[in-house]
């Protein structure tokens, strides 16, 4: 119902812009500051309804008269440009109100950087070609009752310009930057030893950001996601929402990835194609890369016809992280490979289970195998023999008696730089 929820935002909005400097409780400061979030929140609620649903309705900021005709009331829908107009000027008057950063208590209200980061998106959106210069089959019937075209059929090359410069506005802030872990030289199955880059003369031998001597790029990444890193100490976080709340928890989807071993539900499957889509730790791409797809026109181009390594590992030091008898396919493959997909015969830490035997355990999908077919409930199991690790921390662990998940803040709403 994001129709419904967004417009009655939206004009909840507007009432508080209107009346809260009759406020007798807030100070002149404050009112300011919470007039700037009101206009933040209904230019946002405008830019979901914008990306859900394309070109939509803006309301006059004063309302109706609702004792007007049916008719009367009527509203057609916006043209993209106009719609992506209005939200980029609304969030600048937002971001003249709002504080660069904000406390512990208030972190998922919004700041300075997310009006001017959620602007930048727009104008990023409205640049794209989809949106700017369209002029298929489509795009000639999306129009409203008296003709007029709702995506702009001649392609503006400014508009780019234009969303570069509004990008820049956020990074001029110095509020962001990316978060690197240091590297590390002790090891064990939870918290690996820093796997370095292969060597490039020039980034091998100085430190970040000049190079990635000094940082784990493995944990750079993972503990972003894991919880590790919270909000407050998150830099690349520009707006959040904070942890999750109800049925829409990251931990409730964590705890579909969990494997049958760490009593989790084992449902979650990716597929081929997104194993593939992760580069070599030399940044070409994964030999036999889309190869499924040969003959397929969509994908003239773009399968790398190099055969598929084969074969499996020897022992656990030669093609790091991998274990003993894993497929050579997934050898020698990016960090972010090795934070986020869970392949057959990769170590699980699963540290916060008093089940001795159920750390630090080698997990595989197959059919017979501990987390495969046979070991499901219900006849539910991961049916790629691939899942998702992303959100999931080293110590997790989970059974019906006694959770051991931990909270996670909120990152499907960030934007990065």
């Amino acid at each position: 119902d994001t129709w419904n929820r967004c417009y009655n935002g939206i004009r909840q909005a507007s009432i508080f812009i209107q009346y809260a400097d009759m406020s007798i409780e807030h100070s002149a400061e404050e009112i300011i500051d919470l007039k700037a979030q009101a206009r933040f929140v209904r230019a946002y609620y405008y830019w979901l309804l914008l990306r859900k649903y394309g070109p939509i309705p803006l309301v006059p900021d004063e309302g109706f008269d609702y004792n007007q005709s049916y008719e009367d009331l009527e509203l057609p829908r916006n043209t993209y440009d106009e719609c992506v107009d209005y939200i980029a000027k609304e969030m600048v008057l937002a971001a003249q109100g709002l504080p660069l950063k904000r406390d512990q208590l208030s972190i998922t209200r919004p700041t300075r950087g997310a009006a001017l980061a959620t602007r930048a998106l727009a104008m990023l959106y409205a640049a794209s070609p989809l949106m700017n210069g369209n002029d298929d089959a489509y795009a000639q019937q999306m129009t409203n009752r008296d003709g007029k075209r709702l995506l702009n059929p001649v392609y503006d090359n400014s508009k780019w310009a234009k969303a570069a410069a509004a990008c820049k506005d956020v990074m001029g802030l110095g509020v962001y930057h990316i978060y690197t872990a240091d590297f590390r030289s002790t090891h064990s199955i939870a918290f690996p030893a820093t796997i370095a880059p292969p060597i490039h003369p020039e980034y091998s031998y100085k430190n970040f950001p000049e190079g990635w001597q000094n940082i784990d790029p493995f944990e750079s990444y993972r503990s972003l996601f894991n919880g590790q890193v919270t909000a407050m100490d998150n830099p690349e976080l520009i707006f959040t929402r904070g942890k999750n709340i109800s049925g829409e928890r990251i931990k409730d989807m964590v705890i579909h990835q969990l494997p049958t071993v760490a009593k989790g539900w084992n449902t979650h499957g990716a597929t081929m194609k997104q194993v593939d889509a992760y580069y070599m730790s030399d940044g070409t791409d994964c030999p036999g890369m889309n190869s499924e797809y040969a003959g397929t026109p969509a994908y003239q181009g773009r399968i790398d016809t190099r055969p598929r390594a084969t074969g499996y590992t020897t022992n656990n030091t030669d093609h790091k992280p991998l274990p003993n008898g894993v497929s050579l396919q997934y050898a020698e493959r990016e960090p972010r490979f090795y934070v986020n997909i869970g392949y057959s015969h990769a170590w699980w830490a699963m540290g916060s289970t008093t089940e001795s035997a159920k750390k630090n355990v080698n997990i595989d999908y197959w059919n017979g195998a501990n987390s495969g077919k046979n070991h499901s409930n219900n006849n539910v199991y991961n049916i790629t023999g691939y899942t998702s690790r992303k959100y999931i921390n080293p110590q997790a662990f989970f059974d019906n008696i006694n959770s051991n998940r931990l909270e996670y803040n909120v990152l499907n709403v960030k934007t990065k730089l």
